[in-house]
């Protein structure tokens, strides 16, 4: 038996899509990474994208394990600027969170962001997007669930699709480079 692989989970906090949800986790637990072990979703523990994943996850699939890592916005630490350590809470707990959650080890990382990545401003996806870097950048395979479609997010990624030993054949691609997780199947 192999170890358990651990699929990241990010997410909008304002990500609401149950159903879209399930659809993305059973095509990654399907046919991105068929495995004779067990699974391990790993979330931030936020409002939005990791709580209803987490909660499809505990309804629809008994077997996998669920880890949060929720923020501790109350901690500054010595990296907090001068502005920051006057306010109540610390604005970089939930990027320390991140860091902290890919630290624990991912084979995957499946993203559901609703705004692009460049989108300024509060609420939008500014954290999932951080995170979604911070995975592709350390060569886990990353995913970004947009609408009904799924991304991959840089190299590490592509190299899933593009790999002749991978079980992964994608039946078609839509124009932009996506693959629709209806038309994610198994080579058989």
């Amino acid at each position: 038996m192999t170890a358990p692989k651990r699929i990241l989970i990010t997410g909008s906090r304002d990500f609401s899509d149950a159903e879209l949800a399930a659809q993305a986790l059973e095509g990654a637990l399907t046919t991105l990474c068929p495995s004779d072990g067990g699974f391990t979703l790993v979330h931030g523990d936020a409002a939005g994208a990791d709580r209803v994943v987490a909660d499809v996850t505990a309804e629809r699939f008994t077997d996998i394990t669920i880890e949060a890592h929720p923020a501790d916005w109350s901690q500054h630490t010595e990296q907090c600027p001068g502005w920051d350590l006057a306010k109540d809470y610390c604005s970089l707990a939930g990027f320390r969170r991140n860091a902290a959650m890919l630290d624990s080890g991912a084979q995957l990382c499946l993203a559901f962001p609703l705004h692009s990545v460049n989108a300024q401003g509060k609420g939008t996806s500014r954290g999932t997007w951080d995170m979604a870097t911070r995975a592709r950048n350390a060569g886990v395979p990353t995913f970004i669930v947009w609408r009904d479609a799924l991304f991959a997010y840089g190299d590490p990624a592509e190299a899933i699709f593009d790999r002749e030993t991978t079980p992964v054949r994608p039946s078609r691609r839509n124009p932009d480079g996506s693959i629709p997780l209806s038309h994610l199947i198994l080579p058989f």
